[in-house]
């Protein structure tokens, strides 16, 4: 009676089990809500560390495009300017930007951000407004390079902590805060996967206004007008810093996804392809 003793007893208690437990497993999805939490967070957490690191990248291609006299400056310069983006959204930027909306212009509410607010997308607050920090840091980065080599040092960071502190944020505010452009009554509104206006194009803007207003670099052209190459100093800065963009880039667009668990899995891969095949044909393009 051994079979009896090896197969049909733990065949009746696997069933018993089944029968019990599943129901109460689904009764009380606790253990899962917390698991697809933590999976979640840990996702965001790490496409934010992704594209915190492109800082680098914005910094070794701007400073092996100008001249080597520059470098110590463009670098530094890089450097501060993330730290003046993190003090500045997390007083007031993440406030202006996912607060409780003012007529669907600015936020009101959750300056200093602190672990006391409720969670966003499913994640803690703290990983969420991480996520946002570095996005904005993004948009002050984008700034630099259009102004390289003829901005003063102090002037360029009063610069980034107001872009992080007010204008990013309010614009990112009508989009995914909820503000008016996201309620436009035309579709679905207006909207963002990862930030091609909201980060790219605040951050375009504002570097044009920039370049705009100081001027072409001296000697840049003739007192006739005619154009004078200035070439920078690194191509090998330049590559390291691109290939350090580029993995960035698979933290930016993925991430932008805000979290992995199910469906949301088959997306990110094909954000991941997307990404890829759009920077490949990118550098073909530029190199044509």
């Amino acid at each position: 009676m051994k079979w009896l003793r090896w197969v049909v007893i733990p065949a009746v208690v696997s069933i018993a089990l089944l029968v019990f437990v599943t129901p109460a497993y689904a009764q009380d999805t606790g253990p899962i809500d917390e698991l697809t939490r933590g999976l979640n967070t840990f996702w965001m957490l790490l496409t934010a560390f992704l594209v915190f690191w492109m800082q680098a990248g914005f910094a070794l291609v701007e400073a092996g495009l100008t001249r080597a006299k520059n470098t110590t400056n463009i670098l530094f310069k890089n450097l501060i300017d993330f730290v003046f983006a993190t003090l500045a959204f997390w007083a007031f930027g993440y406030a202006f930007m996912y607060g409780s909306s003012a007529g669907g212009w600015i936020g009101t509410s959750g300056y200093f951000v602190d672990a006391s607010l409720d969670d966003v997308v499913g994640v803690p607050v703290l990983a969420f407004w991480f996520f946002q920090l570095v996005f904005a840091g993004t948009a002050a980065t984008i700034v630099s390079g259009a102004m390289a080599e003829r901005t003063k040092f102090s002037a360029y960071l009063i610069y980034s902590f107001f872009i992080t502190a007010i204008i990013y944020p309010i614009a990112g505010h009508w989009v995914w805060g909820g503000g008016w452009l996201w309620t436009l009554p035309f579709g679905d509104g207006f909207r963002d996967f990862a930030g091609s206006t909201v980060v790219h194009s605040v951050g375009g803007w504002l570097a044009l206004i920039g370049a705009i207003v100081l001027g072409p670099r001296l000697g840049r052209f003739t007192k006739d007008g005619k154009a004078v190459a200035i070439p920078g100093h690194s191509i090998t800065l330049v590559t390291l810093g691109v290939f350090i963009l580029w993995l960035g880039w698979f933290g930016f667009n993925p991430g932008s996804q805000l979290a992995i668990h199910g469906g949301n899995a088959d997306a990110v891969a094909l954000v991941a392809v997307n990404t890829a095949l759009a920077a490949a044909a990118g550098a073909i393009g530029a190199m044509s």
